[in-house]
């Protein structure tokens, strides 16, 4: 029986911990190897050479997408799967786009999460339920990729353009929680997934993109 070598690369230990938990008992799966930032992440897949690469979108250093990419530019023949909280069909999209064998969000059940790594590993593409409708629409627009729009008011919920607004004031997490009435966790979840939608990769850039786009 052959066995599916995997890489998990996360910057939350709960979500690693969850994964080799997911994997501990099947046969034909092995988890090999962790790594806890995108740059890592490069590393340990260059030297463990995985059959399957689970990787977070939101890490330190590169982004996900970031790893994608550049896996893809250097003709690594590893398999990657988006492991995500965004359920957006344009995320999916755009990681198609940079190469990703699949995309999965992180409240995914164990089954269907066995499945999409079994069915990646085995040289196909997963996308969940929508996989077909989603390959195709990446298809149609292969000659001209689809430009996805940065404005706030199109990207951005409404609570996403009320934080970053307070971000550009110079407020921090507690700050922020403390005007909105939310926790500073629920303030970071918002941050890193304006960052996330933005393509903003520090705490500076977004205080300047807010400032340019008029935010503050």
């Amino acid at each position: 029986m052959s066995v599916i070598k995997i890489l998990i690369a996360d910057d939350h230990a709960m979500i690693r911990d969850g994964v080799r938990y997911l994997l501990q008992d099947e046969r034909d799966m092995d988890l090999i190897g962790e790594a806890v930032d995108g740059q890592e992440a490069l590393e340990k897949i260059s030297e463990l050479n995985p059959d399957v690469a689970i990787i977070d979108v939101n890490m330190p250093k590169l982004n996900g997408l970031e790893v994608i990419s550049r896996l893809k530019e250097d003709g690594h023949l590893v398999r990657t799967m988006v492991f995500s909280i965004h359920d957006e069909e344009e995320y999916k999209l755009k990681s198609l786009k940079l190469g990703a064998h699949g995309y999965m969000l992180k409240d995914v059940d164990r089954d269907e999460f066995l499945k999409g790594v079994r069915v990646i590993a085995d040289g196909g593409r997963f996308f969940g339920e929508n996989t077909e409708n989603l390959l195709q629409k990446n298809n149609a627009n292969m000659v001209d990729a689809p430009q996805f729009d940065t404005s706030p008011s199109f990207r951005l919920s409404k609570k996403e353009i009320e934080i970053l607004s307070l971000i550009a004031q110079g407020l921090d997490s507690q700050s922020i929680g403390k005007k909105l009435f939310i926790s500073p966790t629920t303030v970071d979840n918002h941050r890193d997934n304006i960052m996330y939608k933005m393509e903003i990769r520090s705490a500076g850039e977004l205080v300047k993109y807010a400032i340019k786009r008029g935010v503050s």
